[in-house]
């Protein structure tokens, strides 16, 4: 998909490959540190994972496709630092992982 002509050739392609199923946990790990990636048999599944959400958004610019990325704050935590998508954990206001995610990207770089 990179290197389309412009950004509606690149929305129909993206909209032609989320019919597909998803790549999975092999995906993740291709761009994992290599330090995650060796913790990866030591992990547990969360029985009682938090509810989050991120929002990728596509924009054009100069008719190309360009998305956000946010740097996390530096903090003792699992994600210090990280460079993700806006996004965070539910609320109890948030009616759907829509509504999270929009509220997250709000907060985080201003976009309503």
């Amino acid at each position: 998909m990179i290197g389309s002509d412009n950004f509606s050739e690149f929305i129909d392609k993206l909209t032609i490959k989320l019919q597909e199923p998803l790549p999975g946990e092999d995906a993740q790990y291709k761009m994992a540190p290599a330090e995650r990636i060796q913790k990866k048999e030591g992990l547990k599944l969360n029985s009682t994972p938090k509810l989050s959400a991120v929002l990728c958004l596509l924009y054009p610019n100069h008719d190309q496709p360009y998305f956000s990325l946010i740097e996390r704050s530096s903090y003792k935590g699992v994600h210090s630092a990280q460079i993700s998508f806006p996004g965070g954990k539910k609320d109890s206001n948030d009616m759907t992982f829509i509504d999270t995610a929009l509220r997250e990207t709000e907060e985080e770089i201003g976009i309503r």
